[in-house]
């Protein structure tokens, strides 16, 4: 994916909701088959509704598809390895939230 698909990607519409995008338009963007496409919605790998996908789930693809091709990592070992990631994250920043709150009451004592 250039970057200019990127910014077209990672914009939001003028109403700040996500854009969506068609099974096609994702298969066109991530060099992939439509096939392709729909059977990682049929495995719950990407997620979609109607046939639509939202932007987040173009990143999340081309990130499956880069652990795919570098690491040989199957579907849904891939699927695991970013939802393990996410979570991760999701706990360090809590982590860090509470880290600070913790710090500024014993500042303050």
């Amino acid at each position: 994916m250039n970057e200019d698909m990127i910014d077209l990607v990672s914009s939001e519409s003028a109403t700040g909701e996500e854009r969506c995008y068609t099974v096609e338009q994702v298969a066109t963007l991530t060099a992939v088959s439509v096939t392709l496409v729909r059977r990682l919605v049929a495995l719950n790998v990407i997620e979609a509704e109607q046939d639509q996908l939202p932007a987040r789930e173009i990143t999340r693809l081309t990130q499956i598809l880069r652990l795919r091709r570098d690491l040989s990592v199957n579907w849904i070992g891939a699927q695991m390895v970013l939802d393990m990631s996410q979570e991760i994250a999701r706990l360090k920043a809590l982590l860090q939230a509470y880290e600070s709150h913790s710090a500024r009451n014993n500042f303050e004592k």
